[in-house]
Formats: structure tokens, sequence, C-alpha cells
């Protein structure tokens, strides 16, 4: 154990209780890598989080509500967490909830890049940072 924030998703099958099936899945069962990340503010984008995640956040987040909150997005992102509170079927008690945890914005991002050339190929995968100071990688692989 490093007593640091894990670099990569795959850290976390050292965990306890954590496996790789878990987290990679199986052939009858998805994993959860495709909506987890070590990289985070913790607050998820309601912008671009898909149904599942949106289902995750809260017991009163029901399908339809999340549906409503991918509809409305696809026709105009939310720019304030506020705009939350318009969204047809959303309680007050639901949002108040919600509102810390959620965010419309993001400020992690993936990068992959597959360069090839005749019979080679390499990837190269890094997470960047997105702040007011600028954009600095936080994690970078190839291979």
């Amino acid at each position: 154990a490093g007593d640091r924030p894990f670099d990569t998703l795959g850290q976390l099958t050292r965990v306890k209780g954590w496996t790789p099936e878990i987290l990679y899945g199986k052939e009858d069962k998805p994993g959860l890598d495709e909506v987890v990340t070590v990289h985070s503010d913790g607050r998820i984008n309601v912008n671009t989080a898909g149904l599942k995640v949106l289902r995750s956040l809260d017991d009163g987040l029901t399908e339809q509500v999340a549906r409503e909150i991918m509809d409305r997005r696809s026709a105009e992102p939310f720019e304030k967490v506020d705009q939350l509170k318009d969204v047809t079927g959303l309680t007050p008690a639901t949002f108040a909830r919600l509102a810390g945890r959620v965010s419309v914005a993001s400020s992690f991002f993936l990068v992959r890049i597959e360069g090839r050339f005749r019979d080679a190929r390499t990837l190269i995968e890094a997470v960047v940072r997105r702040t007011n100071a600028g954009t600095r990688i936080v994690y970078f692989r190839i291979g």
C-alpha cells in the first residue's frame, strides 16, 4: 500500500473484496470499470453521466427522472446545478441530497491514443486534469 490515492483502476483489485471480475466483468456480466474512476473530485457530471450512474446517485432519482435529465442535456447542457430543480419528477428533497454530489462540468479527462505503423502498434493512455490554472497530466502510460 502506497498510503496515497490510486493511480489506476487496476489497483482496486488489491483491495480486499475487489476482484478482477468485479472490476472488469466476466463474459456474462459487465464490470464496473466503465463507470468508476480513481481520478475525480468526487462529484458526478450530470451532463455526461450515463443512466446507471445517474440512477446510483440517490434512491429518489428514478429511471424516469434520470432519462429526463439525459433528454434535457441532449437539447442543451445544464450550465448550473440549480437547473436540475426544473427537471420534472425531481423532488426538492432529492435535489437537496444531490446538489453537493453533482456538477455540470468535468475536470478529469482520459486520453487514449493508438499509433500504428505497418504491423507495429502502440497505445498511450493519460489522465489530465483541467483547472483554472491550466491542464496537467496526472497519469501517463505507454503500452
